[in-house]
């Protein structure tokens, strides 16, 4: 997991919200287990939602 969410961010910096928006989506798919990746998953959603914002 840590390799999703460092493809995420990595997007999310270089200001593609799109890309970003997809990597998120499709990361929803993946099994896990535990509440750190609950939120890691809810700290994705709020770093796209405040670059949608920015814009």
């Amino acid at each position: 997991m840590p390799e999703v969410q460092a493809r995420i961010n990595a997007v999310l910096a270089a200001g593609m919200t799109t890309g970003a928006a997809k990597f998120i989506h499709g990361e929803r798919g993946i099994q896990t287990f535990g509440k750190a990746r609950a939120l890691a998953r809810l700290h994705a959603n709020l770093r796209l939602f405040f670059a949608h914002g920015a814009k």
